[in-house]
C-alpha cells in the first residue's frame, strides 16, 4: 500500500497478531495529515484496556527492531466507548446526556428501587414473602438487582430489539413465546421511562446520523484519514453498523487476529443452516448439519466462541477489501518445529485436523494443559 485509499472497510487479518503490528505501522505512515502536521496522530481504536496499554510499546520495539528509532508519538489509542462518545458529540450534539443512567454505576440501584414498587407473584416467590425478615429480602433483592443490571447490559448491545420491543409491547414476545418471567420487561419499560439513551439505542442512532450526515474529524486530521481498528475478535452487530456507516464516508482499516488462515465463507453457510434448523424445530436436518460440522471443521475452530464465530460471518456479508490477508505467508506457516505447540498452531491455522498428527520428542513441553 503506497497511499491510504478511498472510503471503505478494509481488513488485514491474521492468525499472528505481530504481524497485525506490522501492518498497522505500515498503515499510519500515510496519514495524510502529516502533510502538513507532522505530530497529528492517527487514531487507534483497540478492543480492550490491555491492547492500549501493550499496543503503544509492541510498535515502539517493532520499530527499533527493524533499526529504527523505538519512539511512537504519533498515536492516539481509545477504547470503543470513548471514541463512540467523542464521535457523538460532534455528530449528534449532546447525545451522551443521560446515558449514565443506564451504566454499572447506577443500573444496579435503579433496579433496586423499582424492584420494590412491582407486583409479580414469582418476584414476591423469590425475594420471600415475608416480610419479618425485611434483612433476608433486602439481600436477595440486591443480588437480583446486580444479575438483572448484567442482563440488561448485555442486551442493550446484542439485543437492543428486545429492549425496543418490551418499551413499545405490553406482552412482548420472542420467537413467539411469551417473555418470562413477566416482571424482566415491566422492569426495563420502567427504568427506559428516564430520559437519555441506552447504550445500543445510542449506536443505533449514531449509525443513523453519520449515514446520512457523514462523520466529522475528532482531531486535527485530514477528513479522509482512516481509522484504525486493531484487535477485535467479536464486535455487536450495533457497533458494526456504525464502522460499516464510518466507511461511507472515510477509510476504516480492521486489523483481525483470525484463529484460522483460511476464510469462514467455507464453513459459515453450515452454521446459518444449523441456526435455520433450530428455529424450525428441524431435528434430523440439525443432526446431519453437525455432522458436516465434525467433518469440515477443527474441532478447536468449533469449539471457538460464538461471538467470534459469528463476527467473521458478518463480516463476509459486508463489501470488505482484503489489504493483507493470508497473503505472501506461505514460509510463515511452516512448522518452526516438530513441537507439539507449533503443530496444534499449524492445524487450526489451516484448518486441518491431520496436521496434529507429526513425530514429537516424548519430552517436549512446549504444550501444557493445566
Amino acid at each position: 500500500m503506497s497511499s491510504v485509499p478511498g472510503a471503505g472497510l478494509y481488513e488485514f487479518r491474521d492468525s499472528r497478531v505481530e504481524r497485525l503490528v506490522a501492518d498497522l505501522d505500515r498503515s499510519i505512515k500515510f496519514n495524510p495529515a502529516h502533510e502538513t502536521a507532522l505530530l497529528v496522530p492517527s487514531i487507534v481504536v483497540v478492543a480492550n484496556a490491555g491492547l492500549r496499554r501493550w499496543l503503544p510499546l509492541e510498535l515502539a520495539r517493532a520499530r527499533q527492531r527493524h533499526g529504527q528509532r523505538g519512539v511512537v508519538a504519533d498515536l492516539q489509542t481509545l477504547l470503543p466507548s470513548a471514541y463512540f462518545k467523542k464521535l457523538g458529540r460532534r455528530v449528534l450534539g449532546a447525545p451522551t446526556q443521560g446515558m449514565d443512567a443506564y451504566e454499572s454505576a447506577a443500573l444496579p440501584f435503579r433496579i433496586y428501587s423499582e424492584l420494590g414498587r412491582i407486583k409479580d407473584p414469582q418476584l414476591d416467590a423469590y425475594l420471600g414473602g415475608d416480610s419479618s425478615n425485611e434483612a433476608g429480602r433486602a439481600v436477595r433483592r440486591w443480588g437480583m438487582a446486580q444479575r438483572l443490571a448484567q442482563l440488561y447490559a448485555e442486551y442493550m448491545i446484542y439485543r437492543p430489539d428486545w429492549l425496543s420491543d418490551w418499551q413499545r409491547n405490553s406482552s412482548p414476545q420472542i420467537a413467539g413465546v411469551p417473555v418470562s418471567p413477566t416482571f424482566v420487561p415491566e422492569l426495563w419499560r420502567r427504568l427506559a421511562a428516564a430520559d437519555g439513551l441506552h447504550r445500543g439505542a445510542f449506536l443505533q442512532k449514531l449509525a443513523e446520523e453519520i449515514d446520512r450526515k457523514g462523520v466529522p474529524a475528532l482531531v486535527d486530521e485530514s477528513d479522509s484519514a482512516p481509522v484504525h481498528v486493531f484487535g477485535f475478535t467479536h464486535m455487536p452487530q450495533v457497533e458494526l453498523a456504525v464502522w460499516s456507516a464510518i466507511a461511507k464516508h472515510r477509510p476504516v482499516f480492521m486489523y483481525l487476529p483470525d484463529p484460522a488462515d483460511v476464510h469462514w465463507t467455507g464453513i459459515a453457510h453450515l452454521y446459518h443452516d444449523r441456526r435455520d434448523a433450530l428455529q424450525a424445530d428441524d431435528y434430523e436436518q440439525v443432526k446431519l448439519l453437525e455432522n458436516d460440522l465434525q467433518a469440515n471443521v477443527h474441532p478447536l475452530l468449533r469449539s471457538w466462541s460464538r461471538l467470534g464465530q459469528h463476527f467473521f460471518m458478518q463480516l463476509e456479508n459486508l463489501e470488505l477489501h482484503s489489504l493483507a490477508a493470508y497473503q505472501d505467508k506461505d514460509q510463515d506457516r511452516q512448522l518452526e518445529s516438530n513441537s507439539r505447540l507449533h503443530a496444534v498452531q499449524h492445524s487450526i491455522r489451516a484448518n486441518d485436523i491431520e496436521a496434529l498428527h507429526v513425530d514429537t520428542d516424548s519430552a517436549d513441553f512446549s504444550l501444557r494443559v493445566h
